[in-house]
């Protein structure tokens, strides 16, 4: 897929959630049960128990909070979630999404939330652009895409953020979170399906897992709606309808790759997103892609009637040279209830 195509079909998704954003946020209020399992599987894996009484003395002191970075965010449904599963955890979220009509008001029980208005998708496929070309540095880049940052009751100008700008020497998978501290848990949920382009989607999860800390978590759904033969059905079915208006904003519909479709939004006209199948072999692909930088965990299914809508796949971030893993952050301890 050529990056003019890739541009159009971002620019639709955009379009999209500035369109149906109340509409859609009304449908995605409960929690996923993949972050039930997700959760367990952390747990299990190192993730160490937090009394209640350390978690007052030691908010804000950065040693004892963990560092959770959420790609496209969407409502912040999964800061509450994990918020709740995690009581007594004193947590740091920066949650990053370029549709701010998305958020709620702000739940009260997340104490500590930085969000980050920012086009991931136009500053991903700009610096994958720019890597490609050598023209422009990250640094244009990010002043051409900026990122503002909210919290609770105060905005900070660009260059107020941690971490500094990214730097002329960083690649895209770097410089795409470099402005924010490594992660404790770094997640991408509902995403993914909507970059275009392999290359693309594989240089993303690799910004994920080098926004990680040494031995940290990455998680990322990938969703799999083919499989559900009732929606599998609908796609075909708006499918005519679809190609015309992948010609009305000049993209030749055979440019598009396998398992690419544009789905419409309840009974309303002419408003298409741009999603991808994932298929099996894809998942692998995306694996093995990021073999160097993260070790696959848990690959999994859930979601849907039939608990097979979305893929999981779970990433432990490998330790850096002579970087150790932190052993400072206390981690959240959660009682496992995995069915």
């Amino acid at each position: 897929m050529d990056q003019q195509t890739a541009w159009t079909l971002a620019q639709l998704n955009s379009e999209f959630y500035r369109t149906v954003a109340d509409s859609f946020s009304a449908t995605r209020q409960a929690p996923w049960h993949g972050w039930i399992t997700l959760t367990d599987i952390l747990q299990e894996g190192a993730w160490s128990a937090t009394s209640e009484a350390d978690c007052p003395s030691s908010v804000g002191d950065p040693a004892y909070q963990t560092i959770v970075l959420d790609a496209a965010c969407g409502n912040l449904r999964f800061e509450s979630f994990l918020q709740d599963r995690f009581p007594h955890t004193c947590f740091e979220f920066h949650a990053f999404d370029n549709c701010d009509s998305l958020l709620p008001q702000v739940d009260r029980r997340v104490a500590s939330l930085v969000f980050h208005k920012c086009d991931l998708m136009a500053a991903l496929l700009a610096l994958r652009e720019a890597d490609l070309q050598k023209q422009i540095s990250a640094k244009q880049v990010f002043q051409q895409q900026p990122c503002t940052r909210y919290t609770h009751d105060q905005v900070l100008s660009d260059n107020q953020h941690r971490g500094g700008e990214p730097s002329l020497e960083q690649a895209p998978e770097q410089a795409l979170f470099g402005a924010i501290p490594l992660s404790g848990l770094v997640v991408s949920f509902g995403f993914m399906h909507h970059i275009p382009a392999l290359e693309n989607r594989i240089a993303f999860l690799r910004a994920l897992i080098q926004a990680a800390e040494p031995g940290g978590y990455v998680a990322v759904s990938l969703w799999c709606f083919m499989e559900d033969a009732r929606l599998a059905r609908k796609v075909r079915s708006c499918w005519p309808a679809a190609q015309k208006a992948l010609v009305h904003r000049g993209v030749d519909p055979s440019s598009l790759e396998e398992g690419d479709f544009l789905l419409g939004w309840q009974d309303q006209h002419d408003v298409w997103r741009y999603c991808h199948h994932f298929s099996d072999e894809e998942a692998r692909m995306l694996v093995d892609a990021v073999a160097n930088e993260g070790r696959l965990i848990a690959n999994f299914t859930a979601d849907g009637f039939d608990n097979k809508t979305n893929r999981y796949l779970v990433f432990r971030r490998e330790s850096a040279g002579n970087l150790p893993l932190k052993s400072n952050a206390v981690l959240p301890h959660l009682a496992t209830n995995r069915g």
